[in-house]
């Protein structure tokens, strides 16, 4: 066997036992892109890395269900939990109270709902006894959960986080996003990781918003903020300036705020394959005390190396939570300008689950 085969070989094999470190609602996953080195003409970029804990609330375009009723008219008509209603008995649904509303006020027992599936547009015709009885879905618009701001660029005042996108459910299809912000937190407690078991940060949102999101990616999310921590920017490397060996990250897990761990870059698997770019291990003794290694909610956290940001905590190892996957800086920047160039959506309310 060839080194090529082997080293392709071993990343599935980790990939098969990865687990997504992810927000606290567990909703957030992966999806297939193409990864590159960093564009030309962007080798000497400067970011302020993060290591901030955050708040992130996003709204999706549409209605998602999140439960459907066994036995139920929706059920019989093939509905799906991550599947998003975007239009009712013709009527655009903007969001989970609307949708309520339009089946309520529909007299004919037939509901024609559009749905995007996969991000692809897909149509279900729901059929009732009657027009009293319920369609047997339980649906949001909403989503929430803490995790790891990766990076700033305080020129254009965008920021990078997670390292891996919001998704609908654990299937790697991308949340369709209609608003989102971003918020501190104070965190109140840690879940320890152990093998099999990932743990997490909890915590509490602080009231209002520090930022927009204006993207959802397969590397992350991002947005707008104007509240950049006074920290020294550093270079992005570049793939040939990223190697096996020591490395820190970024992160807070207790009341002291943003911290430095160790951690070593046991594996550089490809930097062409998305989300799992690099192999980390978390040696900090610190960081093993508090959290047994990485948790949920650390996704995001910037790893720097030689002075330079290579990348972002972006997976879990569920067999054994000491080791994750980081993924490489570059892929990160390249939603940058795109954040940069969105228009800021407007502050969403609180969520909305509604049964219908």
């Amino acid at each position: 066997m060839n080194e090529g085969s082997g080293r392709t070989q071993t990343a599935r094999r980790h990939a098969m036992r990865a687990i997504l470190c992810c927000l606290l609602i567990g909703l957030f996953s992966l999806m297939p892109f193409p990864l590159q080195a960093l564009p030309v003409g962007e080798e000497s970029v400067q970011v302020v890395p993060g290591g901030e804990a955050f708040g992130v609330r996003l709204k999706t375009e549409g209605a998602m269900i999140y439960r459907v009723e066994e036995n139920s008219p929706a059920q019989r008509a093939g509905a799906l939990p991550g599947d998003v209603i975007v239009r009712a008995c013709g009527k655009k649904v903007p969001d989970a109270p609307t949708l309520s509303e339009i089946i309520r006020f529909e007299k004919s027992d037939r509901i024609v709902l559009k749905i995007l599936r996969g991000g692809r547009p897909a149509r279900l015709t729901v059929r009732r006894a009657s027009k009293d009885e319920p369609l047997g879905l339980a649906v949001r618009d909403t989503l929430s959960g803490i995790g790891t701001v990766s990076f700033y660029l305080p020129e254009t005042g965008v920021f990078g986080g997670l390292g891996h996108g919001v998704c609908a459910k654990s299937d790697g299809q991308l949340l369709p996003l209609d608003e989102g912000s971003v918020t501190g937190v104070r965190l109140t407690s840690v879940v320890k990781g152990t093998p099999g078991h990932p743990g997490q940060l909890r915590g509490l949102f602080y009231p209002g918003q520090t930022g927009s999101v204006t993207l959802n990616a397969p590397t992350g999310i991002y947005g707008r903020t104007d509240v950049i921590p006074k920290r020294q920017a550093v270079p992005a490397a570049t793939p040939r300036e990223i190697e096996c060996g020591e490395a820190t990250i970024l992160c807070t897990v207790d009341g002291e705020g943003v911290r430095s761990y160790a951690v070593t870059v046991e594996k550089i698997i490809s930097f062409d394959e998305q989300g799992k770019n690099f192999l980390i291990h978390v040696n900090d003794p610190r960081l093993l005390e508090i959290a047994g290694g990485i948790v949920q909610g650390m996704s995001g956290s910037p790893i720097l190396q030689n002075g330079r940001i290579i990348g972002a905590v972006t997976h879990v190892l569920l067999e054994d939570p000491t080791r994750g996957y980081g993924i490489y800086i570059g892929n990160m920047l390249k939603n940058s300008e795109t954040a940069k160039n969105a228009a800021a959506p407007k502050e969403n309310g609180g969520a909305e689950k509604t049964a219908v």
